[in-house]
């Protein structure tokens, strides 16, 4: 219960959320290390960078355009009242290139939004096989997301392994998860799959550090990180010829799935994966977790992939790192959604 004035009330509203989850910034301004490196990758090698920022100084304008005529009317409508309103300017309009700007983000997204529905794997894949559907999972990084997705597996019926740099023991215990101390021991139970769930920041030193000499020759490795082509040359380039790669992107995590993965997207690429029966149908088995989760399987080259999530991720992390900028307070009476926009 809190007591306030109603003049206080509107100006504390007026203001904008903090922008929590998608904050830029750490303690006094110094930007935290993965996510200043994530936005200089996606400015230096997202070729269109400069352009959106061209266009969003082009729609701020055509806001703040329209928000001034909203004003001119206004107050034109106090000084001369309603019936003498063609005395007043129309609402100034959004110019040209603002009109352009939104017809050409508004294009882009029903390309992705086409590009995105849903395949019918689910029938696809669950009818490949019904019987001998349990795989055997090694999970590398099994941090958050790492034990995110454990959860589902180990439900569905599989056999889920786990190693991590930290000691996960008792929460692995808790999951059903079988825990190892080091790779090499995990390694030698020659898992069919392997789920690599380390930060973009640590996925080469980790792929470079595991004993590949151990696992089975065409062992079925998976990545989930969020750019695409950085994870599928690392493995093209540090696998032996025989394993077979999947490069994925869950598009949810712990908050976004955490009432279940139902119509949300599950982009893969199949990188490389043998033509024989086995292997075809591991891969199908390892897809067929999201599937049968209801997840929208979209299947998309790594390439295009990030050519898509390049824009709105650089979009994202920028007008995060805007309102970061304007130095913006959590108030007493902010609702949950300014909280967590």
């Amino acid at each position: 219960m809190m007591e306030m004035s109603c003049a206080e009330h509107p100006q504390l509203r007026g203001g904008f959320s903090v922008y929590h989850s998608h904050s830029w910034e750490g303690v006094g301004g110094v930007e935290i290390g993965v996510y200043a490196d994530k936005y200089k990758r996606l400015f230096m090698h997202h070729e269109n960078a400069l352009e959106i920022l061209e266009r969003l100084g082009l729609a701020f304008d055509a806001l703040k355009n329209q928000l001034f005529g909203y004003l001119h009317q206004f107050v034109g409508n106090q000084l001369f009242g309603n019936g003498n309103a063609d005395k007043v300017a129309a609402p100034l309009q959004e110019d040209q290139n603002g009109t352009a700007l939104v017809s050409s983000s508004t294009s882009k997204a029903m390309r992705w939004q086409n590009a995105a529905q849903p395949q019918d794997h689910k029938a696809q894949i669950s009818d490949c096989f019904v019987d001998n559907s349990r795989l055997k999972i090694a999970i590398v990084g099994f941090g958050n997301f790492g034990q995110f997705l454990a959860k589902t597996m180990v439900r569905q019926g599989h056999l889920v392994l786990a190693y991590s740099r930290s000691d996960y023991t008792d929460v692995a215990q808790k999951l059903g998860v079988a825990y190892f101390s080091n790779a090499e021991d995990l390694f030698e139970k020659r898992p069919e799959v392997v789920l690599i769930c380390t930060s973009i920041l640590s996925t080469e030193k980790v792929l470079r550090s595991l004993p590949l000499q151990r696992l089975k020759k065409n062992t079925l490795f998976v990545d989930i990180l969020s750019v695409k082509e950085f994870p599928r040359i690392l493995l093209l380039q540090n696998l032996p010829l025989d394993c077979d790669i999947l490069c994925t992107h869950p598009m949810f995590g712990p908050e976004s799935g955490k009432n279940g993965w139902n119509g949300l997207p599950f982009v893969y690429d199949k990188v490389r994966v043998g033509g024989d029966e086995s292997r075809v149908s591991r891969c199908n088995k390892f897809l067929d977790i999201f599937a049968r989760e209801g997840c929208k399987m979209v299947e998309m080259s790594c390439a295009e992939h990030d050519m898509h999530a390049a824009e709105s991720q650089f979009i994202t992390h920028t007008v995060g790192r805007v309102l970061g900028k304007l130095g913006l307070k959590s108030t007493a009476v902010d609702t949950n959604g300014y909280k967590t926009c």
